[in-house]
């Protein structure tokens, strides 16, 4: 017996109904898989000519990266890069960047290149990498364009993972013609002059640093004065001090010292024209001295992993030039603390490793207050006087 089915209209159209859902699913479906795919995106800022500025390259919605290769381009007659580094969201991972290419001359690179690679997916959204420009000089009111290209991503089932990329920009302002502005660069004039600053012979053997009466007080913070006095203990400056550099508050006994380092722009005053000698100095300052007294590259600091170093903090680039060039170290637990008061140990340590003075062999120290179970006390004992 055979049975025929019989076609009608009602039929016809509830199949085409079926057909048009399953049709809408499936884009629906589409959308949203294209939808979820991951995005990097420019974080830019703004800055004024001669300023930082930090450029952040973002990630959302991300699958699971175990792989991955981006470059970041930018016009390099406005912006010239100072650092570039793996952001918060890939610490400990694997990344790399021609910016790291110690032959490189970064100054001319108008496209960093980043690589991740991985043996395991990374799913962390965030900061993936983070840029430190400056502003060149004379540059003009604009939008001056970041655009980034992902070329190759995969998960370490080796899966090409597709990445969409948005470009940004940095906004550069208006230069400042403030006031304060014109008297900084009057400042930047007095103070910046080039100095041949040089060790002096055996600086290594030579005690620099005084104690405070039968005490050394190692704990206790150093001052402006201390700091400068054991800079001068230890290094020539071949410059012609200008006369009218002076403090008005600076006392007989510092001031030929104040004003030959004041010369050598290798530190300031206030703006009120006060040194302010008694001062106490912050671990993140002293970086800035150590950087100018060395004529340190900063064109070379790269993010040395301190948790409370951030990219857009403006003493970032000195505290990773000392770090990187052994100068520094931090205190525990990937800190750094740049905003606290560095110790007259400390300022002991850092100048003893530029001098590399031999800090192992110390037996004893004049200051009965140096106790020999400290972690200072060969730091203090080849410095003390």
């Amino acid at each position: 017996m055979k049975f025929r089915m019989k076609k009608n209209k009602s039929s016809t159209k509830a199949l085409s109904a079926l057909l048009a859902v399953l049709m809408c699913l499936s884009c629906f479906a589409y959308f949203t898989f294209a939808a979820s795919n991951p995005v990097l995106s420019v974080i830019g800022s703004e800055a004024a000519p001669g300023d930082l500025v930090t450029v952040t390259i973002n990630m959302s919605g991300n699958p699971g990266i175990a792989g991955m290769s981006v470059d970041v381009s930018f016009d390099n007659s406005v912006l010239t890069p100072v650092s570039a580094s793996a952001g918060s969201a890939l610490v400990g991972k694997g990344v790399t960047s021609n910016f790291d290419d110690p032959s490189a001359d970064t100054s001319d690179l108008d496209t960093i290149f980043f690589q991740l690679v991985s043996m395991k997916n990374v799913t962390t959204n965030g900061a993936f990498f983070t840029i430190t420009f400056k502003v060149k000089d004379g540059s003009d009111a604009a939008l001056s364009a970041i655009r980034i290209n992902c070329n190759d991503a995969a998960n370490q089932d080796l899966d090409d993972v597709y990445v969409n990329t948005t470009n940004g920009a940095v906004t550069i302002l208006e230069a400042e013609e403030d006031d304060k502005k014109n008297e900084d660069n009057k400042d930047d004039e007095d103070l910046g002059q080039k100095a041949e600053i040089k060790l002096r012979n055996k600086a290594s053997k030579i005690k620099y640093m005084v104690g405070r009466g039968d005490k050394f007080e190692p704990d206790e913070y150093a001052t402006r004065y201390e700091v400068v006095e054991c800079l001068y203990n230890l290094f020539d400056i071949d410059l012609m001090v200008d006369d009218d550099i002076s403090f008005k508050d600076v006392d007989a006994k510092h001031n030929a010292m104040v004003k030959l380092f004041a010369a050598a722009g290798v530190i300031n005053g206030y703006t009120d024209n006060t040194f302010r000698g008694n001062n106490t100095i912050k671990r993140s300052e002293f970086c800035v001295l150590v950087t100018a007294l060395l004529d340190l590259d900063l064109g070379r600091a790269r993010d040395q992993g301190f948790t409370d170093v951030k990219d857009k903090d403006w003493f970032a680039p000195y505290v990773n030039i000392c770090a990187r060039e052994g100068l520094v170290q931090g205190k525990g637990n990937n800190r750094f603390a740049p905003n606290a008061n560095i110790t007259r140990a400390e300022v002991a340590t850092l100048i003893n490793r530029i001098t590399g003075a031999d800090v192992d062999s110390a037996t004893s120290c004049i200051y009965p207050d140096v106790d020999p179970d400290k972690w200072y006390f060969g730091q203090v004992a080849a410095a003390a006087k």
